[in-house]
């Protein structure tokens, strides 16, 4: 960034140019953002009049009606696949309606790379993913529901917790279009589940 762009106007359009980006990597909504001009040294934010109203209205404004959406946490064996992408599906088209997480009892390194290929070419980047522990999904939020992924190790009841299973068979080590069969699968299963929800 050169000198000219590092104040004013030219560097919060940099900003946000930069944050819309960003949501539309992760497919995410950019609803706007609370810009303070003259921010160039130490403490200067705090000087800003009305800083702790406008932040807590504006947080007020970005959070409501999200606080209480469905928590829902889909399970698989190692987190690199199936229960990626049915989280990816449930943000993207009911994240005003579900809080949806994702786990596995043995997490693996990383994402399968050929998951991340198959959502790609719906235009979803899951690259950036990585797999979560069970037990620590489970201690960073209680579910309304777990849903886990066609394998044959149940989860422990949670709570009150609703338990469900879809018979999804593991696309790892398959051909392509197994993988985008299941992805297509998981897609429908998902929409399903939401739909059923509201009946």
């Amino acid at each position: 960034m050169g000198v000219g762009a590092t104040r004013g106007k030219q560097l919060f359009d940099g900003l946000q140019l930069t944050a819309k980006y960003f949501f539309d990597a992760v497919a995410a909504q950019y609803t706007g953002s609370l810009t303070f001009r003259g921010v160039e040294g130490r403490g200067d934010i705090l000087k800003q009049e009305g800083l702790e109203a406008q932040v807590a209205s504006e947080a007020a404004r970005l959070t409501e009606g999200l606080v209480e959406r469905r928590k829902v946490l889909f399970v698989s064996r190692e987190n690199a696949c199936r229960s990626q992408m049915a989280a990816a599906f449930a943000r993207l088209h009911y994240g005003d309606r579900l809080d949806a997480a994702c786990a596995g009892r043995v997490p693996a390194p990383q994402v399968d790379p050929r998951m991340a290929e198959a959502m790609q070419a719906l235009g979803i980047d899951m690259a950036f993913q990585r797999p979560v522990n069970l037990e620590s999904a489970l201690q960073q939020q209680a579910p309304d529901d777990i849903i886990t992924m066609g394998d044959d190790q149940p989860v422990p009841a949670v709570g009150g917790a609703r338990q469900q299973v879809w018979d999804l068979p593991d696309p790892a080590g398959q051909p392509m279009d197994v993988l985008y069969q299941v992805r297509d699968r998981i897609q429908a299963q998902v929409k399903e589940f939401v739909m059923q929800l509201e009946h």
